[in-house]
């Protein structure tokens, strides 16, 4: 897992290996599977607007995302898994 050491928007929050971007509650994996799953927007610039981020921290939250896909993934199956929703 890549720590946030060197991320300036990034934090995590009630134990969850996901982190959030500082101040907001928007976790990092939902704006990297927006962004890159969904192919929701075009550019981070277009994301960071929309959802009224700071550029820099989608920036941020996108390239933790890349170096973190396979986490997100199993997190992502967990949560499922809880709620009871099949893949």
């Amino acid at each position: 897992m890549e720590s946030t050491n060197n991320y300036k928007h990034l934090e995590f929050a009630d134990g969850n290996p996901i982190p959030y971007i500082k101040g907001t509650g928007r976790n990092v994996g939902t704006i990297g599977i927006i962004f890159n799953a969904w192919k929701q927007y075009k550019s981070p610039q277009d994301l960071a607007k929309d959802s009224g981020l700071p550029i820099d921290a989608v920036v941020e939250a996108l390239d933790w995302y890349n170096k973190n896909k396979e986490l997100v993934t199993i997190e992502c199956a967990k949560e499922r898994a809880e709620i009871g929703v099949e893949n």
